[in-house]
């Protein structure tokens, strides 16, 4: 979030429909110029419904499980929703999907992004998975459902 030039106030809103950050203070609205860094740089977290992405059929949607490997009633049909879900998911879920190498396949396989499959094995082939990762990740995959 920014400081709000009229007021000195840090308490901004973002309309995605308008690209529009506004203060909630005084009124003062602003452009955005480039939304995809701005969701990025400020880790917006709420469901992008402005950039959908691509949409995939429901059974080949990435259904979370939990360590123990029960499914957790959560599944994602696009990488924005995916990039939430990994954001939202328990930390244990997160650790054995991403060490088994289940987000990556499903986006080379489902998604179709061979790229970003990639940039995932790296970051996973780096053994380390701690929040910093899941958030490295859910960032990557946030900028690149906005591509």
């Amino acid at each position: 979030m920014n400081e709000c030039p009229k007021c000195g106030v840090w308490m901004f809103d973002f309309d995605p429909h308008n690209e529009i950050e506004k203060c909630y203070n005084c009124g003062y609205e602003r452009q955005i110029e480039n939304v995809k860094e701005y969701y990025v740089k400020n880790d917006v977290t709420f469901k992008l419904f402005l950039f959908s992405g691509k949409n995939v059929k429901p059974d080949k949607a990435f259904y979370f499980r939990s360590s123990s490997g029960a499914l957790m009633g959560e599944e994602a049909t696009s990488l924005d929703e995916f990039a939430n879900k990994i954001k939202e998911i328990d930390f244990e879920s997160f650790k054995s999907h991403f060490l088994r190498g289940d987000f990556e396949r499903w986006i080379a396989e489902a998604i179709g992004d061979l790229e970003l499959a990639e940039q995932i094995t790296k970051l996973r082939e780096q053994n380390m998975v701690d929040s910093n990762v899941r958030n490295r990740l859910y960032k990557t995959v946030l900028a690149r459902s906005m591509t």
